[in-house]
């Protein structure tokens, strides 16, 4: 398990860089793909934690979320099952967005707080049991909206902007099939990974777009100190 090893050791990122670069090659090599789900186990370990500690300690801040029932939303019995079933539907989900689902849950961050003075902080959301994907998978493909050229988003967020309740763009998604470890979010301004996204996430203490959006970093509101030092309390990815 040396990829496990080297990740608890301080290498985050650079052990998911590693084991991404495979691509899918993990699922047909027993010794990685023990290595692979070691990984990807540890690290949703982590932000399941990291979820834990921003639902009790935001509020302490003055933050007022706005689906009070929905800030952390553990996996259900029989997560697993309708995962396998929702795959065989939709095609194959990147190990990361799995496991997430299969051990964090759902997250629903969105809120307010009265003296923040960033107007799009876009709290995490990741929010999309799979009877959602898979409505949202028929409707599409009855559309006729399908093609390869535009294969299927999972969509597990709202954009930024309707996270405050602005019409806005397509939500953020992943798309499908993918059997690689990790699939790249789409519409997101980070352009990254979806691990990579919620450690992007968590370094702004759940709060991502304080790290870009929409101001250049001269204009950015100041991030508050109490944000600062909540980020400084959550588990690296």
């Amino acid at each position: 398990m040396r990829h496990l090893q080297r990740y608890l050791d301080g290498r985050h990122e650079q052990e998911w860089a590693e084991l991404i670069a495979v691509g899918a090659e993990w699922r047909d090599d027993e010794d990685l793909r023990e290595e692979v789900v070691a990984l990807a186990h540890e690290t949703m370990r982590r932000v399941h934690h990291n979820v834990q500690v921003l639902r009790g300690r935001l509020p302490e801040l003055g933050y007022r979320f706005a689906n009070p029932d929905a800030v952390h939303v553990e996996p259900r019995a029989g997560i697993s099952a309708d995962l396998d079933n929702l795959e065989r539907r939709i095609g194959t989900l990147p190990l990361a967005l799995r496991v997430f689902f299969e051990m964090v849950g759902g997250v629903d961050l969105t809120g307010s707080h009265p003296d923040w003075g960033h107007p799009y902080p876009d709290p995490l959301v990741v929010d999309a049991p799979p009877e959602y994907i898979e409505s949202e998978y028929e409707w599409q493909h009855e559309e006729g909206l399908l093609t390869s050229a535009q294969p299927f988003q999972v969509p597990f967020a709202p954009d930024y902007l309707h996270k405050v309740d602005i019409s806005g763009g397509p939500p953020y998604g992943i798309a499908v099939p993918n059997a690689g470890l990790d699939g790249l979010v789409l519409g997101d301004i980070h352009q990254t990974t979806f691990t990579n996204y919620l450690r992007i996430a968590f370094r702004w203490a759940g709060f991502p777009g304080w790290s870009k959006r929409p101001y250049r970093a001269d204009e950015r509101p100041a991030f508050p100190e109490a944000l600062q030092s909540l980020s400084n309390e959550l588990l690296p990815l």
